[in-house]
């Protein structure tokens, strides 16, 4: 065993003993811990504080374990090679549930080893291949959607860019100017159109109009007559011009509109788009785990117990069982709870039978090793232990969550930015309907309506209460309170453990005193 690694885990998870340290978040103790080098004696003292717990492998012989030291610890090795070993796992469950008042039972750990020439490893492979099937298929439609994602916020830039023009064009010239050559240029078609300004300046009497059409600046269809008429030019340039810019005015208002509404469709059509990339995540993270779980257990190759042409199995569940806590608020949170940590080792020959559901399964039958272990533990401290023995899944699924954050970094500020404006757009509306449907309840039960008197009733009985009755004041726990409290849920826990350890020896018929 890596006593080093497990140490760093446990020390990064909250299981220290160092007075300041375990009272940091977990994203703290990781950034101070890689600023030391493995091995070095600033490294080695960090590690010092943390406590592994010990077990007798043998008669005198004890050896760490990789889990934090506990109150207690059982072990228990039951090997019967004619009748199913899964009837002990549940005999447990059962009684830590209905007998011994654990109201929470937690699965940590559920992995499995097995040779390659057992009936057990082609069943398994067969439900891993499906399961591989179906997380490709959706990684490879994530794929096809953050592709068109690029070309959607592309095309929202270039729409930004052409607003930025619209927006300006009473407060900038330029912008006047600008707006005006996209409009000679791609909707009257340059010189190539005789009757486009360009083209019309080619002809005798016209050559000065392409200068006055970009010099003129005109905001409105109804003073435009008002603007030509003051000018000094012949009749055919103002009426030539009076026709260019009031077709101009109204592509710019039409244009204007079109541009805005096309805006809106493609931001809520990008924030749908972005909402079914991330369905499609939530979708293929469950295939992901099962992939995971389907697959046989790193590190099992070289276990001396797993013999590649014997047909046999290595299997290990870990659980949580928790009570109600001890020192908790009113609302049942804080406090600490009485917490059992049990491990099941299954060795087994898995025995391939037809049930009665006509189903094809193993039946596990040979040695099953139990460790039990108490601790007192917070809820943080119990989601902690979680993320520790989940570390390899939540790496293997924060790949996804690591994809989408390289996505956003790829697509800019821009990218948040439109989904930022949608959800606004979103919670503008939502506050609409909110002050509408307050408006309505206004209107029926406000001075004047019909339930007036029963609203002054009710009204009434709150002043009233409300003048005599005095809420509590919340009282800050000492730390003295709370070590009693620890210990108090420490014993609890101790006390439950022994006599399920106990029970079950008498109730499997075993060697107890």
């Amino acid at each position: 065993m890596d006593t080093q690694k497990y140490k760093k885990l446990l020390y990064i998870h909250g299981f220290t003993t160092h007075p300041e340290h375990k009272h940091w978040t977990v994203e703290e103790r990781t950034a101070h811990i890689k600023r030391f080098r493995p091995g070095s004696e600033p490294f080695n003292e960090l590690l010092n504080h943390v406590e592994l717990d010990k077990i007798e492998n043998s008669q005198s012989y004890f050896v760490e374990s990789p889990y934090p030291k506990s109150a207690s610890h059982y072990r228990l090795v039951h090997e019967n090679p004619n009748s199913s070993l899964e009837e002990g796992y549940f005999w447990v469950l059962e009684h830590l549930r209905v007998d011994r008042g654990f109201f929470d039972i937690i699965k940590i750990t559920d992995s499995y080893a097995s040779t390659e020439a057992s009936a057990f490893w082609g069943n398994q492979q067969q439900r891993l291949g499906a399961q591989q099937g179906q997380a490709q298929g959706l990684l490879a439609n994530i794929g096809k959607f953050v592709k068109e994602l690029f070309q959607m916020v592309r095309e929202l830039r270039i729409i930004d860019e052409r607003l930025d023009a619209y927006e300006n064009w009473q407060k900038s010239p330029s912008a006047d100017v600008t707006l005006k050559s996209i409009f000679t240029d791609q909707v009257e078609g340059g010189t190539k159109n005789p009757q486009s300004v360009f083209g019309l300046a080619q002809s005798v009497g016209f050559t000065i109009l392409p200068d006055i059409f970009f010099s003129t600046r005109v905001y409105d269809k109804n003073t435009l007559d008002q603007v030509i008429e003051g000018m000094h030019y012949n009749t055919n340039i103002k009426n030539v011009l009076r026709r260019k810019l009031y077709q101009f005015i109204v592509w710019k208002e039409q244009t204007h509109k079109e541009l805005k509404n096309r805006r809106t469709f493609n931001i809520r059509y990008l924030h749908q788009h972005w909402a079914i990339i991330k369905l499609y995540m939530q979708w293929a993270k469950p295939y992901l785990k099962n992939v995971q779980r389907l697959q046989m257990q790193d590190g099992r190759e070289d276990d001396p117990e797993l013999i590649s042409s014997f047909d046999n199995n290595l299997s290990e569940i870990e659980i949580i069982a928790k009570k109600p806590p001890v020192g908790a608020n009113k609302a049942g949170k804080g406090g600490f709870y009485p917490v059992l940590v049990i491990t099941f080792t299954f060795r087994t020959r898995p025995e391939m039978a037809v049930r009665k559901e006509y189903q094809q399964g193993p039946a596990h039958m040979g040695r099953l090793q139990m460790d039990f272990r108490s601790y007192s533990w917070t809820d943080e401290e119990i989601q902690n232990y979680k993320k520790m023995r989940d570390r390899e899944t939540i790496e293997l699924l924060g790949i996804l969550d690591t994809h989408l954050n390289d996505v956003m970094d790829a697509l800019g500020d821009d990218f948040q930015a439109y989904i930022d404006e949608r959800i606004e757009e979103d919670k503008y509306e939502e506050e609409e309907k909110k002050k509408t449907t307050k408006q309505l309840i206004t209107q029926l039960t406000g001075k004047g309506s019909a339930l007036e008197p029963f609203t002054a009733v009710f009204g009434g009985f709150g002043e009233i209460f409300g003048s005599f009755v005095t809420l509590p004041k919340k009282k800050g726990k000492t730390k003295q309170i709370n070590e009693a409290a620890k210990a108090k849920a420490l014993g609890e826990a101790k006390s439950q453990l022994f006599l399920m350890w106990h029970i079950y020896k008498k109730a499997h018929r075993l060697l107890s005193w």
